[in-house]
Parts: C-alpha cells; sequence; structure tokens
C-alpha cells in the first residue's frame, strides 16, 4: 500500500468515527428548543450576512452567519420573531413553538432607500470575536470611481488600512508587510494562484456574480491556513430560485452579462456570468500606434497584434432536501496576447570594395497565454439543529506560456556582377512554460454544544502537481564563411515535477464565558509530505473579545501561520511569469507568528455642537496595532532570475532562510448613515527583510515598505437616484536599490563604467497620491434598473512613478566624451474619464 492510499483511508475512517460520535451526542442532548433557518433576499435568493433575528419573548438575539444562517432560543408556545437588515423592510412574525424548528424568510429591497458604501454592519465589528476582519459590499464597491470603468474588488481592498498596492493600476496587494504570495485567495472554497487580467491592471473576479467579501489580515480562525498574511474569501450568488433574470453592462473596454434563473423553481438554480474586453477588436489602431513609436522606427516592418482576456463563471445550487443542499461552481478565465512583426527590407553594404545588397524577408511571431480553470462540488448537511457538515471537493489549476518564433529568409546579391553570392535562413522557437494544478478533498463540521460553546473540526487532504518550468529552445541556420553555424535544440529544465501530499486537521472552539468575555482557540496540524521529507507544524490560535460595554471592546490575537509554497518574482507589475514552487528537503516551508490588540467603538449617542448628532450619523472607530515575524523566506540570488542562462534547477538560484518583520498601527473611521458615508483609514508600518548573502548580511527595507498609507473614500447622497463618490488615497513612496555613485575607469578601450552602491533598498522614490470622483445615476424601470456611472480617474493628473530606470547620457568633460547615468521617472496613467452603462431586469 503506498502513502497516499494510507492516508486517504485513515482520512475516511476518522471522520466516519467523528460523524457516527457528534450524531450520537446530539441526539441525547434537546433540552431547549431551537429555530434555524436562512435569511435571503426576495426575488433573488441572495443570502444576507449580518442580518438581525430577536425573539421578543425571551430577549433573545441572534444574526446570520456567511452563508446566510441563523439559530436562535425559543420558547414553548407563542414566539414573536423580527427579522431586519439595512437597507431592507422589516419582518415580523409570530409562531406557536412545540418542538425545533426551521423557518426561512425572504426580506424585501428598499428601493426608495439607496445604500451606502460601508464595511460592516453597525456593531458587528465590536461584538464579533474575531479581530482584523473587514466584510465589503459588493453592491457599494460598485459605486466607486474606477479605471476605465472597470470596478474591482481587488483595487477596493486595497483602500482599506494595513493593505497597499503594489504599483499603478496593479490588482496586486500586500498585506501588513508580507508579499504577494502569502494572501490566500478563494472563490468558494477554491484556491486561486494567480487572480490578475491585463498584467495586473484588473483583477479575475467579476463582480456581477459576488455576493460577499470578507478578508482576513490576523488572528485567523484556526480553520485557515496555508498563507502568512490573509484570507480573501470571495462567495458567488446562488442564483434566483422564483424567476430569471439578466444584469448587463457595457464599459470603455469590456462587456458583461450575467442571466440566472431557475431549472426547477424553488428547488434548483443557476446562475452564469461572462466577461470579455474589446481591446482585439481595436488591433488595427493598437497596431498602427506600435509600429510608429513602440517597437520600430523602420517603416519596412509591420506590425499585427491583439490582446483580449475573459472570464466565465458559473454556478449550481440545488436544494435536495430541506436539510442538504448541493453546491456546483465552475470558473474559467484566460488572457491571451499576440503580435506578430513582418521585415521585407533591402540593405547595401561594403566588403572589401565590393558593393553587396541583401534582401531579407520573415516574421518574428509572439505570444502569451496565462489561464485559471477552477471548479468544486460542496453538499452541506444539517443533521439538527447541533451539527451541520460541509463536504467540498475542488480542482485547481493555473498555467502560463510565452512562445516566440523566427523565420527569416535573405538573399545576398554582388552588385558588380549582380550575381547571388548566398541564399540564408534563419529558424528559432523559444516556449517556455510552467504550472500548478491542485485536487482536493475537505469535510467540515459545525457543532453547537450548547447556546455559549460551538465547536468547529474540519480536515482535508490535498494533491498539489507543480508541472516542470522549462524552456525549450530551437534554433538552426546554414553554414556560410560569413554566417557561423548557429544550430541549437535544447531544453532546460527550470523545476522538476513535484506532488507534495498536504494534510490538515483543525479544531476550534468557541466560547461565550459569560456576557462580556468571549473567545475563539483553536489548533491547525499540517502534516506536508514531498518525496522523502515530512514537515510537521502545529499552529496555536487565539482571539479573545472583551465587551467594555454594548458599543466598545478589547480584542487580543495570535497566530502561528506555515507556508509550503513559494513564488519566485520576476517583476512587480503583475507580470504572469512569476513562478510557483515548492517546499522540499533543500527550501523549508515558510513560517510566521503574528501578534494583535485592537479596540472598537461604536459611537452612536451624544452630539457634537449643533450640526453633528450622533443619534443619527453613526460612527465606527478601530485602532490595531501588529507584529509579525517570519522566517525561511526565499528570494533569487543577486543577479539570478529564471531567464538567466544555465542549466541549474530553481533551488541553486535563490537565497534561502530569510527574515522578515513587520509592525504597525492601523487607524479606521466610518460613517454608515445620513446622505454623507464613507471612511477614512490610516497605516502607520515598518517592513524589513534579511538575507546572509544581501546586504551584506544586514537587514534592509523591503521594497513596499509604505511608512504613511491614507485612504479617504465619500459617498454623497444627492438625492434618492444620484449618488456622488470620490477616492483619495496617499502612499509614502517604495523602496528601490539604484547606484549611488558611477565611476569610470581608463582602459585602451576607453573608459569601463563601475557602479556604486549604498546600502540595498535605500533610495525611495516619490509618494503615491491621487485623486478619483464619479458619479451614479439609478433609475428604478417597471422592467428593473438602468444606471449610468461616470468616473474621472486621476483628477489633477497626478504623475505618479510607475518605476525608474537608468538611460545613458553623453556629456563632453576635459575633450573626452563620457557617458553618465541620468534617472528617469516613467508614469502610467494621466487623467482618464470614463462611463459605463448598465442593466438589471
Amino acid at each position: 500500500m503506498s502513502i497516499h492510499e494510507y492516508h486517504f483511508k485513515t482520512y475516511f475512517k476518522f471522520n466516519l468515527i467523528v460523524i457516527c460520535f457528534f450524531i450520537s451526542t446530539t441526539c441525547y442532548s434537546q433540552n431547549q428548543y431551537k429555530i434555524q433557518g436562512i435569511i435571503t433576499e426576495e426575488n433573488t435568493t441572495n443570502k444576507l450576512i449580518g442580518a438581525n433575528i430577536y425573539n421578543v419573548n425571551n430577549k433573545k438575539g441572534s444574526s446570520t452567519n456567511i452563508n446566510g444562517r441563523y439559530i436562535i432560543d425559543a420558547t414553548n408556545g407563542l414566539n414573536t420573531l423580527i427579522f431586519s437588515f439595512i437597507g431592507y423592510k422589516t419582518d415580523t412574525i409570530e409562531i406557536n413553538i412545540i418542538s425545533d424548528t426551521i423557518i426561512n424568510r425572504m426580506l424585501k429591497k428598499e428601493f426608495n432607500n439607496l445604500s451606502e458604501i460601508k464595511l460592516k454592519s453597525n456593531s458587528s465589528s465590536v461584538k464579533s470575536i474575531q479581530s482584523s476582519v473587514i466584510q465589503l459590499e459588493v453592491d457599494k464597491v460598485n459605486k466607486l470611481p474606477s479605471l476605465f470603468g472597470e470596478t474591482d474588488i481587488l483595487k477596493s481592498i486595497q483602500l482599506l488600512p494595513g493593505i497597499q498596492s503594489g504599483s499603478e493600476g496593479s490588482t496586486g496587494f500586500y498585506v501588513r508587510g508580507g508579499g504577494p504570495d502569502q494572501n490566500l485567495i478563494l472563490i468558494d472554497g477554491i484556491p486561486i494562484y494567480n487572480s490578475s487580467h491585463l498584467l495586473g491592471f484588473f483583477s479575475i473576479f467579476n463582480n456581477d456574480i459576488i455576493e460577499n467579501i470578507t478578508l482576513t489580515k490576523g488572528g485567523f480562525p484556526a480553520r485557515f491556513g496555508g498563507r502568512l498574511s490573509s484570507v480573501l474569501e470571495i462567495n458567488t450568488k446562488n442564483g434566483n430560485l422564483k424567476k430569471w433574470k439578466v444584469n448587463a453592462g457595457i464599459g470603455l473596454i469590456s462587456g458583461k452579462i450575467t442571466l440566472e434563473g431557475p431549472i426547477i423553481k424553488d428547488e434548483t438554480s443557476i446562475i452564469v456570468s461572462a466577461r470579455r474586453t474589446w481591446i482585439d477588436l481595436l488591433k488595427k489602431p493598437i497596431a498602427n500606434l506600435l509600429e510608429k513609436n513602440a517597437l520600430t522606427d523602420n517603416e519596412e516592418n509591420k506590425i499585427e497584434g491583439s490582446y483580449y482576456f475573459y472570464d466565465l463563471n458559473t454556478k449550481i445550487n440545488h436544494k435536495i432536501s430541506k436539510k442538504s443542499n448541493l453546491y456546483i461552481t465552475i470558473y474559467s478565465g484566460e488572457d491571451n496576447f499576440n503580435s506578430k512583426i513582418f521585415e521585407d527590407k533591402t540593405t547595401e553594404w561594403q566588403s572589401r570594395g565590393t558593393p553587396y545588397q541583401t534582401k531579407s524577408y520573415g516574421y518574428t511571431k509572439f505570444g502569451l497565454t496565462w489561464k485559471n480553470l477552477a471548479s468544486s462540488a460542496r453538499w452541506e448537511f444539517n443533521y439538527n439543529e447541533k451539527l451541520k457538515t460541509i463536504t467540498s471537493i475542488f480542482f485547481s489549476s493555473y498555467k502560463f506560456l510565452n512562445n516566440t518564433k523566427s523565420d527569416y529568409d535573405w538573399t545576398e546579391i554582388n552588385l558588380n556582377n549582380n550575381d547571388t553570392t548566398y541564399n540564408g535562413y534563419y529558424n528559432s522557437d523559444y516556449l517556455y512554460s510552467c504550472g500548478i494544478y491542485d485536487l482536493s478533498l475537505q469535510i467540515e463540521f459545525n457543532y453547537k454544544l450548547n447556546k455559549n460553546h460551538l465547536i468547529k473540526f474540519g480536515n482535508s487532504i490535498t494533491n498539489t502537481t507543480f508541472s516542470p518550468g522549462f524552456q525549450n529552445v530551437f534554433k538552426d541556420a546554414p553554414e556560410h564563411e560569413n554566417y557561423p553555424n548557429a544550430k541549437l535544440d535544447t531544453t532546460i529544465l527550470f523545476l522538476r515535477k513535484a506532488k507534495p501530499l498536504n494534510t490538515i486537521i483543525y479544531l476550534e472552539n468557541i466560547i461565550n464565558i459569560n456576557t462580556k468575555l468571549s473567545t475563539n482557540i483553536g489548533v491547525h496540524y499540517n502534516l506536508y509530505q514531498i518525496n522523502k521529507s515530512n514537515y510537521n507544524s502545529f499552529q496555536p490560535r487565539l482571539s479573545t473579545r472583551y465587551l467594555i460595554n454594548k458599543n466598545s471592546s478589547v480584542k487580543i490575537s495570535y497566530a502561528k501561520m506555515n507556508q509550503n509554497i513559494h513564488l519566485l518574482t520576476n517583476s512587480t507589475i503583475g507580470l504572469p511569469n512569476d513562478i510557483w514552487v515548492p517546499s522540499t528537503s533543500f527550501v523549508k516551508p515558510q513560517k510566521s507568528n503574528q501578534f494583535g490588540l485592537g479596540y472598537y467603538i461604536n459611537i452612536n449617542n451624544g452630539q457634537f455642537g449643533k450640526w453633528l448628532d450622533f443619534n443619527k450619523h453613526n460612527f465606527e472607530f478601530s485602532i490595531e496595532l501588529y507584529m509579525k515575524k517570519m522566517k525561511n523566506l526565499i528570494s533569487y540570488s543577486e543577479g539570478n532570475s529564471i531567464f538567466e542562462s544555465g542549466f541549474s534547477q530553481w533551488e541553486d538560484r535563490v537565497e534561502l532562510n530569510g527574515k522578515g518583520e513587520t509592525k504597525g498601527v492601523e487607524f479606521l473611521l466610518q460613517k454608515n448613515t445620513g446622505k454623507w458615508t464613507g471612511w477614512i483609514g490610516y497605516t502607520l508600518s515598518k517592513s524589513t527583510r534579511k538575507f546572509q548573502n544581501i546586504n551584506l548580511g544586514n537587514e534592509y527595507p523591503y521594497k513596499f515598505d509604505r511608512r504613511h498609507d491614507l485612504s479617504f473614500i465619500n459617498n454623497y447622497k444627492i438625492k434618492k437616484n444620484i449618488i456622488l463618490t470620490s477616492t483619495f488615497v496617499y502612499g509614502t513612496g517604495n523602496s528601490i536599490n539604484i547606484p549611488s555613485d558611477q565611476y569610470l575607469i581608463p582602459s585602451h578601450n576607453g573608459f569601463i563604467q563601475i557602479l556604486n552602491y549604498n546600502s540595498r533598498n535605500s533610495y525611495q522614490i516619490k509618494p503615491y497620491h491621487r485623486l478619483d470622483i464619479g458619479c451614479s445615476f439609478i433609475k428604478q424601470k417597471t422592467w428593473g434598473e438602468r444606471s449610468w456611472i461616470i468616473s474621472i480617474y486621476n483628477i489633477y493628473n497626478r504623475k505618479n512613478p510607475f518605476f525608474i530606470f537608468f538611460e545613458n547620457q553623453s556629456i563632453s568633460e576635459n575633450n573626452l566624451g563620457i557617458n553618465k547615468l541620468k534617472p528617469s521617472q516613467v508614469s502610467l496613467f494621466p487623467i482618464i474619464p470614463s462611463i459605463r452603462y448598465n442593466l438589471k431586469f
């Protein structure tokens, strides 16, 4: 029996024992009545998260979880229940309770009260046990001003404290000093390894199919693991069980459409959402622009080029019974860039007094493709009011391909006698490929021991395949005395195929110790196996909340995290040629320890002067302090990258056992009611790295060590159907490595240029700041809703640094021609107006 077979058999036996135990205990523990159910939006059946349920009789309250489910205590006899949620009509019912009961309710949206842009429902951040958790509402994100009118959840996340963008317009995000590989991104529980389109300027997530977004950046519950910095959960809509609906939109660079409706009414629904760019339809203007400005000034060269990306989301929701649901999710997305340069030119030259003419013709073709495929089947089953299980199987893959092919022919003619002296050709083919594939099975248990004690337990087993990163290089040219033989046919293997096995077991205890003190204490165990190497890791987790009063609380958290995969990054601008590599016997898993302390308060009573009444204008304020220490980080060694020549494996090109430390304080002030809403977020932080063979072994600033980071989000309701929005961001410039001195040493060929560098990342580029404004015009029609969204990106045309490069500048000193390096800044996006039109019916 192989070790994989042994682990699968043990896995199933263990789960069977756990299920039998919980069923047997719940059969004898029903001493009080419970009401449970799901709260959804009327007509759409989208689950409402954070909806409130109140029992008038026993004065007990509850709220829905991320799946829209709730459980509340009930008394024997008549009970009055009140269901409420911001932006929806309150629903009150009376019901006679004589046993445990399931009650599902649908709340109707109030169209005459446009919802505000906000992060969380009132008081949730104060009363919840978990710290450093933020939820974004998609409908509100869609109203923010955006680049090219393409609203993007990842760019919206960058507006929150503790989260930084990588570069201008990029969707890459860095959480509390961590790297981009240290963020676990989940769509319906499926891990996504590449989350960007268009070289990082847009994310792969289509807002129209997203139901809710939750970001955890500290105090991680035991159920999460595999990354050091954050967990981003994106849950998609379930589809309308009542009727068919359409949501469509068209913008400057893309269009999208979403269809949802019942396959079997009240039983099975489907939702399909597609998005595609128009860029390839505009390929001729783009090609003309490239031909004139970008690649060559030779009029005999012609360029063809095209680019597009698409996303396709599908989700099926089937009600097996009142206690059981099946969800099937499929996501497919791809970026495809192709260009072809044609050459047909004639050149004249001389050799030893003889004139020659060379006619050459041919082409170079360049292709770049990267794509994601993700799918899952999730079965939820409620055995009773105490025990719920979720069983999932998922597949996730990411693949990157880069191909360059050249084919040229030329003829050499002696102009003295018009004889053809040489017929030549040149063929070359370059292919780079890599990929990563996950296949996983997992089961979760939620067991309510009593009204003050909830146990969450689960395990999973994942087989990951790292597809070889290789470069195929082929060249062919004939022999000639003036043209040396250039034949080459080889494969450079950068990463050998690897199939590690990852097993996880976790346990969470969520306990209300008394009315003020609650805690979530747990442990996450991970066994990682690759070849003959085993890595065991016990990761304790703790989150504790103390209610000072009903409007304020203090929280403390600790989390130890392990990460078994690494990302080797060649660029910071979102290029997809980054490569995922596994931990091996030579490269250890990354580890971190993170501590957090926070204070949270709701300001909803009192008055400040005559103009600010807190009874009408609710504010939420939080301050969080954190410290995170990391070890076993890796980075390319000095002068190395994936494209360096040589035949060495990736393990020979990296620096190992790096250390990182980050600490900071985050402030967040929110206003969630009234005509004016929004938030202000500010982060003061420091992030460093340390490698033995980098910067002489001394600590140096992390590239994205951003000391100050500020965001100011405004939402003003001019009328009930007109909303004005604005976004202002400011951030300290990135730290980069540039030469401090240039030395010119005379030689027989002129001068040799020597560059001297100070400590690594000692230069800080200019600060980044930008103001965007937008306006949404929304009108309800008898057939649905239409909206126009107009926005202006970078309204004062700030030239923010995208990157810094150096060019040689020729000067004359003492009658000597000398080249000096001159730094230059590249800025990407000037002021950009945009417009988008949306329909819902």
